[in-house]
């Protein structure tokens, strides 16, 4: 039946089959008289680059990104891989807090990889609030900005205790 398409055809039409189909393939074997032009192509092999080329892509975003955490002067400034950057002002922070262990929550919206997550997440203890952390991270700063959380986490313990260090000597001048 895969065949019987091929018996009105002329050889101004054209036959697309899949040249994986064993069925096919024998069928063609048998029948040396057809007229019309033989279109063939390599479902498997299309399909082998397809997903070759999504886990190159998946790879390279999963593994790669960066989180640059920057002390200014006047304000904190996060660069972040895969979610918008953001700038806080020191005036602006109610709280600072050191906390080790990790800051529990899920990703209501952003970016997650191997190596950092970033955007909007939610737990019982905040609620809704704002991550920018590598995901290896074992503690964190925790902002208080204008009635709202933010979690931040650089790539070591000794550098997020640095960050929490400078944010705590920026609010008590």
């Amino acid at each position: 039946s895969k065949m019987r398409i091929t018996q009105n055809q002329h050889s101004r039409n054209y036959f697309v089959y899949s040249a994986d189909d064993e069925v096919i393939a024998a069928e063609l074997e048998k029948r040396t008289e057809m007229r019309m032009r033989q279109l063939p192509f390599a479902a498997k092999a299309a399909v082998g680059v397809v997903i070759a080329s999504l886990l190159i892509v998946l790879a390279i975003v999963m593994l790669c990104g960066d989180l640059d955490i920057t002390l200014g002067d006047d304000s904190i400034d996060i660069e972040a891989s895969m979610w918008s950057d953001a700038s806080i002002d020191y005036d602006d922070i109610e709280n600072v807090e050191y906390r080790e262990g990790r800051v529990e929550g899920y990703k209501v919206n952003g970016f997650n990889s191997a190596k950092l997550w970033l955007g909007i997440f939610k737990n019982d203890e905040f609620g809704v609030y704002t991550r920018y952390t590598y995901r290896t991270a074992e503690s964190s700063v925790i902002l208080t900005v204008d009635g709202k959380y933010v979690v931040i986490a650089a790539e070591s313990d000794a550098e997020t205790r640095e960050i929490y260090e400078r944010i705590a000597a920026e609010l008590a001048e």
